[in-house]
């Protein structure tokens, strides 16, 4: 079943991005294509200052260094495995709603909902906000393992933990896990005080040694080029994102007549 359910939605992101495999490089992608084509140890990523060059987020700059090796400059088969990436987080987000005790069919409708809404769709269809996408995937695989069956014990927490990192890494915002998950463990009636207590622990550390590795090796929270504090940046990033919600959420269809043709379709099948 959840491999149906996950390819369902590979259909339904693949249906709705069918455009973008006709697409070419954009913008950024140049920059990051770039350093992925001349990098030669992708460690460097990771234990070296690139923040005057490109952003300090070494999953994402090992995902352009991996597929600039794998496809070269093929522009379709990035495309594709960004619509994979894509549909993987909205797999994560379907496995996450059906522990919190949805129905599987309103929580796979849900998860279709967010494979085909303009808001998420026009993300993925950028290959350079692949950052957010492995951050995204990281926050909900650490939601989802938190919100499952035994979550205290042991290969739960390292799942957890390593959906962490993985979002720490991918993006700043990623750093949110460690707190969505603390917040989700205090609704758990079902846990006790040291279960709760090994999953914050498990969510949380990772992403604090990253945090700080990243403060030692860039000089500030976020680069060499910041002049504010993360905390500052983290507030006025919020601001901007909560003022522009009730644009992004809004259904139009002017724009997003495909997406909600794929989604009539998906659901009537």
């Amino acid at each position: 079943q959840s491999v149906l359910a996950y390819a369902g939605l590979v259909a339904s992101a693949l249906l709705v991005m069918l455009p973008s495999l006709g697409a070419g490089f954009l913008q950024d992608d140049w920059t990051f294509l770039a350093v992925a084509r001349h990098l030669q140890d992708p460690t460097a990523f990771y234990f070296a200052d690139q923040s005057m060059v490109i952003y300090h987020r070494p999953h994402g700059m090992l995902s352009w260094w991996i597929l600039v090796r794998a496809f070269g400059l093929h522009a379709p088969s990035h495309y594709v495995a960004q619509i994979l990436l894509h549909a993987a987080c909205a797999f994560a987000l379907f496995l996450l709603l059906s522990r919190l005790s949805f129905h599987r069919v309103l929580a796979w409708a849900s998860a279709l909902v967010f494979a085909v809404h303009p808001a998420t769709v026009s993300a993925a269809s950028w290959l350079s906000d692949r950052f957010d996408l492995m951050a995204t995937l990281g926050v909900l695989l650490a939601l989802a393992v938190a919100a499952g069956p035994r979550p205290s014990r042991p290969m739960a927490l390292v799942s957890l933990a390593l959906a962490s990192f993985l979002a720490a890494g991918s993006k700043e915002t990623g750093l949110l896990a460690g707190p969505m998950v603390a917040l989700l463990t205090l609704t758990r009636v079902d846990l006790r005080c040291r279960d709760r207590v090994c999953m914050v622990i498990a969510a949380t550390v990772p992403a604090l040694l990253w945090a700080i590795s990243r403060t030692v090796l860039l000089g500030t929270e976020i680069g060499q080029v910041a002049e504010s504090s993360l905390l500052g940046d983290f507030l006025k990033g919020s601001s901007h994102w909560l003022g522009w919600l009730p644009t992004a959420m809004a259904l139009d269809l002017g724009r997003t007549g495909a997406a909600a043709a794929a989604l009539v379709v998906c659901l009537a099948l």
